[in-house]
């Protein structure tokens, strides 16, 4: 609060601990003539009858009473350090009901003006007044959802690598992923039910149990049981095994001492596997499919629960082979399902979109309570894309059934896909706002007298993704590289080259506009480059014609390596492997190596 009062005025606004004043015992500051700002529970509050008692988890109040202006919020404290992430640096546990920063944001953004487009001082929108004036406020805030999360990913092992590789150092990275948390929180992205999302197994697992209990593993065609797993970190279980499901129900309840706050404890099977799943009798007699046989084991892991912590969830996943519904397994009510469905939701693929409609209906069916939306977002390494409108649409469709959801993820590329992200964490926190509402604001604020051009930039941008989802005759991000030649033709690309022009050209002497303009437009020449390079590969053709377009490509990323507007490590990480494959492993020096 300090920090932007002094940003929109230029004020240096003293903050006091409210011990250090001698306020007497009728605290007669409510009769004063001098502004306070009063932020937390503090006892002005009590005294002046502004209370959490009434406000959901995370909600916030914000009330003026004679010269104060209070803001008091949910600060409830959870105990959950046992499940912190370390596979990001992002605000995945926390460890309060943060309401009363959520207030502060509210006031900050609603009440000042300020906005936060993308991470980062470009794109913070501060609107510069002499004085600020504060009328009569009396609001409650509350979010729709208890799970909002969007999480950052900047700090996997593999993307960090490639950052290095690219020349970025540890303190920039560092920075993007604080940055990255920072604007999460201000979008006031959070979550009051703590589950538990987690692939459950991996290496620990098979550590553990392997050599006293190789019969908990799958049994795999040659006839043995699985051994360590060929990809680290990816167990296939006997589903079947009665001794597994006790072993884990124990495994859940341990966590439940160590984390008492937390709902819901994730059981849910790791990733896809290089091993098969069990091809023993009893598994094959467990359920007519592999969706029915992994509900029915988590089901019998949170019924086991149940005896001992009847208010407690177990969390599974609705993902990869066992995505589909089962056809007969209905979940015990005390399993929490997260779906995942198809990946990337089909925003780049569109038929990938109606069946992600039929799984989540066909999984309603199974569950009794609410679950959870996990998507994967679309990867289209630096193409710019705009899908709010979809999302939003899906939003509402899934919302009756819904806790809420848990975005994977921000790649950190926000001229690529920035704009959606930005109305994904309005929306989950209040799904009802317009979307046409919110980009427009997207663009007032942050472009000024460049926001019709931009406006018109994002709405071309949208109807370009539309149409690509549409056309395009393959899912996934490689084989979108290999068709996007075909579809971004050099008359689109003029398209939005144009609007960006006309957008510079109205910013005329604001230099803060005209950058996020470039900003924005980092991405359209990302594409423009990359074309001509994922023509010659999708055609199989000339690699001594390829090469220096694609070394250009990396010394475009190597420029850019500490922008917000593309993340070159998530996008260099990417897209290695195709051109290794390309041009050799031996030639790899030749064709990414810097000029």
């Amino acid at each position: 609060m300090q920090a932007y009062l002094k940003k929109i005025s230029g004020a240096d606004v003293p903050v006091h601990v409210e011990h250090s004043f001698s306020f007497g015992p009728d605290y007669h500051w409510l009769d004063s003539s001098f502004p306070v700002i009063a932020i937390g529970n503090t006892k002005l509050a009590a005294v002046a009858g502004v209370t959490t008692d009434d406000l959901d988890p995370e909600g916030y109040r914000i009330e003026t009473k004679g010269n104060v202006l209070f803001i008091v919020g949910r600060e409830d404290r959870y105990d959950t350090t046992q499940l912190r992430s370390t596979k990001w640096l992002s605000l995945h546990w926390p460890l309060r009901r943060r309401g009363t920063m959520f207030g502060v944001y509210a006031f900050i953004e609603d009440h000042l003006g300020v906005r936060w487009l993308w991470p980062g001082d470009l794109g913070e929108v501060v609107p510069k007044q002499r004085d600020v004036t504060v009328g009569q406020i009396s609001v409650v805030g509350k979010p729709a959802y208890p799970i909002r999360k969007v999480r950052p990913s900047y700090m996997v092992g593999a993307f960090r690598t490639a950052s290095m590789e690219l020349g970025e150092s540890t303190a920039s990275q560092l920075q993007r992923a604080v940055d990255a948390d920072v604007w999460v929180e201000r979008q006031k992205m959070g979550q009051s039910l703590i589950i538990d999302q987690t692939h459950a197994y991996g290496d620990w697992f098979y550590e553990t149990y392997h050599t006293d209990h190789p019969e908990w593993f799958a049994l795999q065609p040659d006839g043995k049981r699985m051994g360590k797993p060929k990809v680290p970190g990816r167990v296939r279980l006997c589903h079947s095994n009665r001794q597994l499901q006790e072993e884990m129900a124990r495994v859940v309840e341990g966590k439940i001492a160590q984390n008492p706050d937390a709902w819901s404890i994730g059981v849910g099977l790791d990733d896809v596997s290089a091993e098969s799943f069990c091809q023993c009798d009893q598994c094959e007699a467990f359920g007519p499919t592999l969706p029915d046989r992994v509900a029915r084991y988590d089901s019998a892991i949170a019924e086991l629960v149940a005896r001992k912590h009847p208010d407690k969830r177990v969390s599974m996943f609705a993902y990869a082979q066992w995505k589909k519904p089962p056809t007969v397994q209905k979940l015990h009510p005390n399993v929490m399902l997260i779906y995942v469905g198809k990946y990337t939701q089909g925003y780049l693929y569109a038929p990938d979109r109606g069946a992600n409609h039929k799984l989540w209906d066909g999984w309603a069916q199974m569950v009794k309570g609410k679950m959870v939306w996990r998507p994967n977002m679309p990867e289209s390494l630096g193409f710019p894309i705009v899908y709010a409108h979809q999302w939003a649409e899906d939003l509402h469709r899934f919302t009756p059934k819904a806790w809420g959801a848990n975005v994977d993820a921000l790649r950190g590329s926000w001229a690529t896909a920035g704009l959606t992200q930005y109305v994904m964490a309005k929306l989950l926190w209040d799904p009802v706002r317009d979307v046409d509402a919110i980009i427009d604001d997207y663009c007032d604020r942050g472009f000024g007298p460049a926001a019709k051009p931009m406006r018109q930039y994002f709405q071309t941008l949208e109807q370009y993704t539309t149409e690509a989802a549409n056309q395009t005759p393959a899912h996934g991000y490689d084989k979108f590289l290999l068709w996007a030649p075909q579809f971004y033709t050099d008359e689109r690309i003029a398209r939005l080259e144009s609007l960006l022009g006309e957008a510079d050209q109205a910013a005329g002497d604001d230099a803060t506009i005209r950058q996020r303009v470039r900003f924005v437009r980092t991405a359209v020449d990302w594409t423009k480059l990359s074309l001509p390079a994922w023509a010659i590969k999708a055609a199989n053709g000339d690699r001594d014609e390829a090469r220096p377009i694609v070394r250009r490509m990396y010394a475009f990323l190597r420029k850019h390596r500490e922008s917000y507007a593309l993340y070159g490590g998530y996008i260099a990480y990417k897209i290695n492997w195709q051109w290794k494959h390309f041009f050799g492993e031996e030639a790899e020096q030749d064709w990414s190596r810097p000029f």
